[in-house]
């Protein structure tokens, strides 16, 4: 998703000359990425005049970019007093709303932004995203087909279209795909995304020999970057570090809180199934995937001042856990103040159970398992971030997996909390027993509206959520069997 960046001078006929010289300054500054020295213009300039429309508009943008998305609204908000029929403003507060996770004024403001400017690609495609993320998928579609219209070369556009419908037969949406990828004038990203689509349309269409070299030449044009070695070293760091003992040492350490609940695994396993399905119990809340214990791993040693995993644990102490908990209990209050059970669903959490068992001790974990060969492949044919770069090689993610066995295994064996585990083929094999097995490892009383999680209209923001929104179906267990020809490096897996 792209920012409407500063395009100009944007003075008021009213405003006094310095304030308009100023804004060229601070226009001039952002343009060259002197955040700063911008932030400082703008905000002098709101001083002076508080409602000024271009300042508050273009200091949203900066504080959008360094993720102070609050605010941005505040200041977009602002700037839609004086210029209200402005599409680039509506756009950025569109854009900062979704990311905000507010879909309902979202969509209003990327409805005006098109309603003022009809040819707008990119509020069409997003606007595509947000109802995909609602399982409206008919009408996401019809958004992407008008982003198309008026930019037919968007590969992003494409990538997102070819997620939202199922093809029964070959249309010209692969005649205009193929027709870009021969162009030889796209980035690696554009290319990548391209083939990602082809990939998922041959799917579709059961030609899955053509299906697998495109998601091949998906992951080939990849910029991701994974070393499995040093990935291996840090698995054997974290069995290393979070002994027994070491949690026997810690056992008073932490909030008691029993809301937080995580459900982890390898991505693609089937942890969206799981929290759709809990999340639809009237007293369970769920929050999707939460960077926040990502985001304290990485910086537990900078906290404590040490180097190295060990030594950062070593120095962990009972007050940096209790913070740490504060900060998350803070975060549960501010979503759902009133859900019995709060349900996070990081599936990379897998790596950081150690470190949540030190500030939740009483904390539930939820396991997800599928067949290694299914979440391999289907890993393969996601256009994942940089954090999964190990997805774009079938032998990284053969020892990814490999990895995550071997410390599941350590935190089965040696952390103090119960982990439930739940194997994908079991909960869609029987959907209502499994569920009813999960509702009462949370202590909760069964709800039929469990059974009912695809017509829920709760956002769902992930790879899956095109099927997270249909009732639970079978195609995807033993799809790998479609393309074994393929999968040399992943088979022994099975074994």
């Amino acid at each position: 998703m792209m920012t409407q960046q500063p395009h100009g001078n944007g003075g008021m006929p009213h405003d006094p000359s310095h304030l308009n010289q100023l804004l060229q300054k601070g226009i001039d500054a952002h343009r060259q990425h002197r955040l700063d020295d911008a932030r400082k213009i703008y905000e002098l300039i709101l001083q002076m005049n508080p409602s000024h429309p271009q300042a508050a508009h273009y200091l949203g943008l900066i504080e959008r970019e360094q993720n102070q998305l609050s605010h941005a609204c505040e200041l977009f908000e602002i700037a839609l007093t004086g210029t209200p029929d402005d599409a680039a403003l509506h756009y950025n507060l569109a854009l900062t709303q979704q990311q905000l996770g507010h879909r309902e004024s979202a969509i209003k403001h990327y409805h005006r932004a098109t309603t003022l400017q009809p040819n707008f690609p990119q509020a069409y495609n997003n606007l595509g995203v947000i109802l995909q993320e609602c399982g409206l998928q008919e009408e996401a579609a019809k958004q992407f087909r008008t982003a198309l219209k008026y930019d037919p070369r968007r590969a992003e556009t494409y990538f997102n279209l070819s997620r939202s419908i199922r093809y029964h037969e070959e249309n010209d949406d692969i005649v205009r795909i193929q027709g870009l990828l021969k162009q030889n004038q796209l980035s690696q990203s554009e290319t990548s995304k391209l083939h990602f689509a082809l990939g998922k349309i041959f799917d579709d269409l059961k030609k899955y020999d053509i299906a697998f070299e495109h998601y091949r030449q998906a992951n080939l044009h990849s910029p991701a970057y994974f070393d499995p070695d040093t990935f291996r070293g840090f698995i054997d760091d974290l069995c290393a570090t979070f002994s027994k003992d070491f949690f026997e040492h810690h056992r008073y350490f932490g909030n008691s809180d029993r809301r937080p609940t995580f459900i982890v695994g390898i991505p693609r396993s089937g942890t969206t199934l799981v929290e759709q399905i809990l999340s639809s119990h009237s007293k369970i809340y769920g929050a999707g995937e939460l960077d926040y214990f990502n985001t304290i791993a990485a910086a537990i040693p900078r906290i404590t001042g040490t180097s190295s995993l060990r030594e950062a644990y070593a120095q962990f102490d009972r007050n940096l856990s209790y913070q740490i908990a504060r900060n998350y209990i803070h975060n549960i209050n501010q979503l759902a103040p009133s859900a019995e059970i709060f349900i996070d669903k990081a599936p990379l959490n897998f790596l950081h159970l150690g470190l949540i068992t030190l500030v939740f001790p009483k904390a539930r974990i939820i396991h997800v398992k599928r067949d290694p060969v299914d979440t391999c492949l289907s890993c393969y044919f996601q256009n994942f971030n940089e954090q999964h770069a190990y997805a774009a090689d079938l032998n990284s993610l053969a020892s990814v997996y490999e990895q995550y066995q071997k410390l599941q295994q350590h935190w089965q064996q040696h952390l103090p909390n119960t982990i439930y585990t739940v194997e994908y083929e079991n909960l869609v094999g029987d959907t209502e027993l499994e569920s009813r097995k999960l509702i009462q490892f949370l202590e909760l009383d069964w709800e039929s509206n469990c059974l009912d999680y695809h017509r829920q209209l709760r956002r769902v923001s992930t790879a899956s959520s095109w099927q997270a929104r249909q009732p639970v179906y079978k195609r995807s267990v033993a799809r790998w069997r479609h393309y074994e020809k393929h999968l040399q490096p992943l088979m022994h897996l099975r074994k």
